[in-house]
This record gives structure tokens, sequence and C-alpha cells, in this order.
């Protein structure tokens, strides 16, 4: 997370309409989208999306204007895993749609450390920039400003919607062949050491019961090369802050952090079985950011990351199949 990401949903050949909206978009988001949110889970001091008996499709959203703006190549990579807690660790993941059994070899990375909960798979990285190139549209990509999302699917893995607005190259968080930097069309290289590929069978169960918990961010001077690299969430979580409202799994993920799940809405609010890493494990992590935390880099000076969560503010609560349903990340 060595910067904060500024992301913002443009994916058009010209740009040229989002262009004069980037730094107010940045503004409106710094003078508190964050507080413009409808919670799902948490008392307030969390707020997000998930919620395991009334799943919706959830947008993420990118803004990062730091290689336009600065010559500084941003270049994430999601971790995504299983985002709800089902009853029980016992091998068997049941949803309101059905029972998946783990154990049967089908999902090797979901399983890959004995537990239901805690594993993830990477997607393909994607890098948070733009090439303009006027006189050969061909070459012409735009992801700076981004909106990933499906119109069917709870995390957009599979069938996610194009937009010229928003999402030209149809990026996606594809873990079946995750090996391409995006977007493929345009860049597409392979990575040096591929991670695992997910399977059929995780496919089709993360893109209705899954969610990005980390990120792996990086730094670069141009697209190919990235010398930094920093881990953050999807979205912070502090479940003490909730205290009331979360109970802790008795597990730690693979990136060694204590896992929670949402035991008991209050305040109005429903149960949701969300499953959160605690924050608190990772604030004296130096390859970490935490969301609204400065961080001073090597080689690109300060650097911050802003994470909110189920924000309805501006023209972003207009993009996806549900207005403000969505995890939007800003780095700057």
């Amino acid at each position: 997370m060595g910067g904060v990401i500024a992301l913002t949903l443009t994916a058009c050949t010209t740009d040229s309409v989002f262009e004069d909206m980037d730094q107010q978009t940045l503004t409106n988001a710094n003078n508190g989208l964050q507080n413009q949110t409808n919670t799902y889970t948490g008392s307030g001091k969390y707020n997000s999306p998930w919620d395991f008996n009334k799943r919706k499709p959830v947008a993420y959203i990118y803004e990062c204007n730091l290689q336009p703006y600065y010559g500084i190549v941003v270049r994430i990579t999601p971790y995504i895993g299983l985002a709800y807690y089902d009853g029980a660790d016992d091998g068997v993941y049941n949803t309101p749609t059905g029972s998946h059994n783990l154990i049967t070899g089908n999902y090797p990375n979901l399983y890959s450390g004995g537990s239901e909960y805690g594993s993830y798979v990477q997607a393909n990285p994607i890098v948070l920039g733009k090439n303009i190139v006027p006189s050969t549209p061909s070459l012409t990509w735009v992801t700076h400003e981004l909106a990933i999302f499906s119109p069917e699917d709870h995390c957009p893995i599979r069938n996610v919607n194009i937009g010229y607005n928003y999402n030209l190259q149809s990026v996606k968080f594809d873990i079946m062949n995750n090996n391409l930097v995006q977007p493929v069309t345009h860049l597409g290289y392979p990575l040096t050491t591929p991670p695992p590929a997910g399977t059929n069978a995780e496919t089709q169960l993360l893109a209705q019961y899954g969610k990005v918990f980390y990120y792996k961010i990086e730094f670069g001077s141009d697209f190919y090369n990235f010398t930094e690299t920093y881990y953050a969430f999807g979205l912070d979580a502090f479940p003490i802050d909730d205290s009331t409202e979360w109970t802790n799994l008795g597990l730690t993920d693979s990136f060694n952090g204590a896992l929670y799940y949402h035991s008991n809405g209050t305040n109005g609010n429903p149960t949701t079985y969300e499953i959160v890493v605690d924050a608190a494990d990772f604030v004296y992590d130096p390859t970490f950011m935490l969301s609204g935390t400065p961080r001073i880099t090597t080689s690109y000076g300060t650097r911050v990351i802003e994470l909110i969560g189920n924000n309805a503010g501006g023209w972003v609560g207009s993009v996806g199949p549900n207005p403000g349903i969505n995890a939007h990340m800003i780095i700057k």
C-alpha cells in the first residue's frame, strides 16, 4: 500500500469527460464521502456491503491518478476468499443456495490451509494507469479510474459489465487465468512467477460468496517494472470497536491475521455473518498500509490509501447494478 491509490471510474478512449472531474472527485472523497454510507455490517465503525442472506452484486471502484499526474504506475493484485461464516469449520461450506464439499480436491486454493476460512486465490494484477494514443485508438486504454462489477455475480470474477465511462477493457477478478497482467488486451504480459490458478469450482463459489480481503500494491516507474510492494485490506476492520457484534473464529489466515465473523446485528442492522480480518494485527507491520495512514516510500514520497465501504456520494453512487453498494479505494 505504499501509497494511496486514487482511482476513479473512467475507461473511455479519450477520457475527456472524466479528466475534468478527477480533481473534483478526489476533493469530494476527501471531504467526507466515506461518511455517506449505509451500514450493512457493524454499528457504524465498520461499514460494508456484504450480507450472507442478502447477497447483491458489489462494485469495486478504484481511483489512482499517480501515473497520469506524477508518472508513478500502480499495480494491484486482489486476494479473494470466502466472505461468510457458515456456522462450522467442517470442510463443507453451506450456503443459502447449496452445500460445497471443499475437501474433494476441487477447491485446492480455498482449502489449502485445511480450513474453510483464511485461504485466498489471487486474481490477475491490474495496472492502474492510462496510455492515450490519439493517432492510434487501438493502443488507447484507461484504467486509472475504474469500476468492476457484474450484473449478476456477488463478486465480479466472471461476468463483468463493460462500459465506456468505467471499464472499457473488461477488467475482472479472473482467478483461472491469473498469470497475465491486466488490461490483457494492451499489456497482457505474463508474470515471472504466476500464482496457482483457481479452479472452475472455486470460480463458481467465489462469484456468489467471495470478496476481496487483501490487495498487493506495487509502485513503479512504468507499466512493466515495479520496485516497491505493500499490502492493504479490501476494507479495514477493527472488531474491538464493535466488540458485541463480532466473534473470534479462533483462526488466522494465510497472512497471519485473526479472523472474526459478524454474529450479532445491533441498531437495526442485520447479522451478516461476514468474515473480517482484525486490522490491528498489522498496525505495526511495515509492509501494510491501513486506510488513511500516510506511508513514506523509499522512492515515491508520501502515499495514502483511502478505503470507503458502501458509499453513495457523487457520481460514484450511480455506478453498478446497486448504486452505492461498493468497496471504493483511492490511492494518492
